[in-house]
């Protein structure tokens, strides 16, 4: 039964019951043993409960629609600073998904949506094109190997973007620099030359390359694995949002279940599917006593 997904399964065992939902197990063992092997487990204790209950239908739809509800309210600030940040993105010409890319780059790093998408906003203002970007993105990477968190990266974003505007270093900028043996009072010199932002921008992304260069390059060799699970979760993060914004203009509860059959599938979101399952999972098993 090919692109079979939790959500079928799960809309089965509220509408047709636990004998049919069985059936439909069956069928799901040959899209890979490990994952058959969880949801035969997992729906074995769903379907033995949810054949003491009286009216699956409420109680399947009503576990599903708690757990959709509690997904808009928890993706409520994510989803708003996510519109602003597309908005920076589309302002400055750079389009909504480099927003998204920018976003997970930076997310890779620091593991936090909200800084992640502060220091974005910041890089969106200061940059023209992608390849500014990746430059600023490669920065960031090399001062949080150097400093971590007594450097955040969202102030040093916004203090380049500060001193690019007035012409003399301001605020975090100063420590990045400092810190790594820079004169201000040189650096300062040197943006007294410049005649346009541009040429001011171009200056502190060179020096900054420069200067932490070498340990974002080291940073990404020996922390692979870290950035990938990171980036793994603002996948997860930016889908979840993406269906609570669908979830919010359902008007029946039924729709919810099949909005969410047809969200995840195996093929293309295997991950997605087992983060929900247990999410909607824990729900159930509390509705069923």
């Amino acid at each position: 039964m090919a692109g079979t997904t939790i959500f079928n399964l799960l809309g089965k065992l509220a509408i047709d019951g636990v004998d049919e939902t069985k059936k439909a197990l069956k069928d799901v063992s040959e899209e890979g043993d490990n994952t058959k092997n969880k949801l035969t487990v997992s729906f074995q204790d769903i379907g033995a409960k949810a054949g003491e209950m009286a009216n699956k239908f409420t109680v399947g739809v009503g576990a599903i629609v708690a757990g959709a509800v509690g997904l808009v309210e928890s993706t409520k600030e994510l989803r708003q600073d996510l519109g602003k940040l597309e908005a920076a993105f589309e302002t400055t010409g750079h389009g909504s998904q480099v927003a998204t890319d920018t976003f997970k780059g930076l997310y890779a790093i620091l593991g936090e949506d909200d800084t992640a998408i502060e220091a974005a906003n910041h890089l969106a203002l200061m940059t023209e094109n992608e390849q500014q970007l990746g430059e600023w993105t490669d920065i960031l990477t090399g001062v949080y190997a150097t400093f971590g968190d007594s450097l955040p990266l969202e102030g040093l974003a916004e203090a380049a973007n500060e001193t690019a505007r007035v012409g003399a270093v301001t605020g975090p900028l100063a420590d990045a620099l400092n810190w790594l043996g820079v004169s201000e009072d040189e650096f300062n010199a040197k943006l007294e030359k410049t005649a346009t932002e541009s040429e001011r921008n171009a200056l502190i992304r060179e020096t900054l390359t420069g200067l932490y260069g070498e340990a974002s390059e080291a940073y990404k060799q020996t922390n692979e694995s870290v950035m990938a699970n990171n980036t793994a979760q603002a996948e997860l993060n930016l889908k979840m949002a993406e269906m609570a914004e669908k979830i919010m203009v359902i008007d029946d509860e039924r729709d919810i279940v099949f909005l969410l059959r047809d969200f995840f599938t195996f093929n293309d979101y295997h991950y997605f599917n087992l983060y929900i399952f247990k999410f909607l999972s824990t729900r159930l098993f509390i509705v069923f006593p």
